[in-house]
Parts: C-alpha cells; structure tokens; sequence
C-alpha cells in the first residue's frame, strides 16, 4: 500500500511542477512578447507533458537499475536525504528592463515542497539570476528550511559566489 501511494504523490508532484512550468512560461510569453494567453493550448501542453513525463520516469528508472546512476548533468538530480533542494532560474527582457523568475523546491525524492514566481526589474541578466537566487534564500527560510542546497543554470552567477567573478564589462 505504502507503494502505491508513493508513487500516487509523485504522479500529483509531476502534475503540479509541470502545471506550474507551463503557466509560467505562458507568463513570460505575456509579458517579454505579448502573446495572449491560450488556456486550452495551456491544458493540452500539461496533459502532454505530465504523460511524457510519466513514461520517462519509468524508462529511468529501469534505467537506473540496470546502469546505476545517471551521469548526465542536465538532468536534475536529488539531495542528500533530509535536504531540500531549490532549483532557481530567471529570464531578462533587455528592451523592458523586466526580469521573471522560477523557484522550485523538492525533496530527496524528487517530491515537490513548492513554488514561486516573482517579477521585478534589474539592470542586467546577471543581476535578475542574483535576484533570483536571493529569493530562493529568503523563500527557503520563510519555509522554515534548515538544510538547502541551492542549484542555477547560469554559469555566471555560479562562478560569481564561488569568487570567480569577472572584471569589466
């Protein structure tokens, strides 16, 4: 019973993470290109997606039995167990000046904790990413979160914190 119900949440997680992705990206199409929203084409996307998604679960894990851990680094891969870990990322319009990000927080095992989006206007790309990370911070200890990892796609910023930062722009 623990199994089923077990993997009944992670079918709810992945509507949820999926759901909140595609709204997202419909936001941003709003907002950097005023493409009005299509709520229908929204549902047939989630529905599509959460299926995909669905059927490569499963082929990983098959996949993971067989040839142990994923190498691949553009995949998303899990915390130390008792860790949360929040994945963050955020787009800049340079004509608007305006700046979307993403925040999502999931377990050790890969189940959703939350999420947030948030809007606001920085100078740069770099500084929406620093922005973004910023609020995963202060997301993450208003969730109370004792033990976070933090994870960005951009590779300035990761080398910016690690003190690579580069001079002269």
């Amino acid at each position: 019973m623990d199994g089923i119900q077990t993997e009944e949440k992670r079918r709810i997680s992945c509507i949820i993470a999926v759901t909140c992705w595609i709204i997202w990206k419909t936001r941003n199409r709003f907002v950097f290109y005023q493409c009005k929203p299509q709520p229908l084409l929204a549902i047939k996307t989630i529905l599509s997606q959460v299926k995909e998604l669905v059927a490569l679960n499963n082929i990983r894990s098959v996949r993971r039995f067989c040839e142990g851990p994923s190498t691949n680094p553009t995949s998303w891969t899990s915390p130390n167990a008792h860790v949360i870990k929040v994945n963050f990322d955020a787009a800049w319009l340079a004509s608007s000046g305006k700046a979307g990000a993403g925040l999502i927080a999931r377990n050790a095992n890969g189940e959703f904790v939350g999420a947030k989006c948030l809007s606001f206007h920085p100078e740069f790309a770099i500084m929406a990413e620093a922005t973004a990370g910023l609020e995963g911070c202060k997301w993450a200890a208003e969730l109370g979160l004792s033990e976070v990892f933090f994870e960005s796609d951009s590779k300035e910023l990761i080398e910016s914190v690690r003190g690579n930062i580069k001079r002269g722009r």
